[in-house]
């Protein structure tokens, strides 16, 4: 497994083509990961946690960094 500390907030979005469907990522200070969607402009998935957990080994993993973003 990589860990990675996050240093800074870090957010990214990605919408659909038309822009009605927008999906943002969100790591903050801890690197504590959220994401959230929004169907034009209106909240369908509030800001909710994102980790995983893992039976074998026993670990939770909750806290990430944006390495790299593409857009390509």
């Amino acid at each position: 497994f990589n860990v990675f500390v996050a240093q800074a907030q870090t957010t990214q979005s990605v919408s659909s083509p038309d822009r009605r469907i927008r999906l943002t990522v969100q790591t903050d200070v801890a690197g504590e990961l959220t994401y959230a969607l929004a169907f034009q402009n209106q909240p369908v998935i509030a800001p909710s946690s994102l980790g995983f957990v893992f039976s074998k080994p026993a670990v939770t993993l909750n806290r990430f960094a944006v390495v790299s973003v593409d857009s390509s």
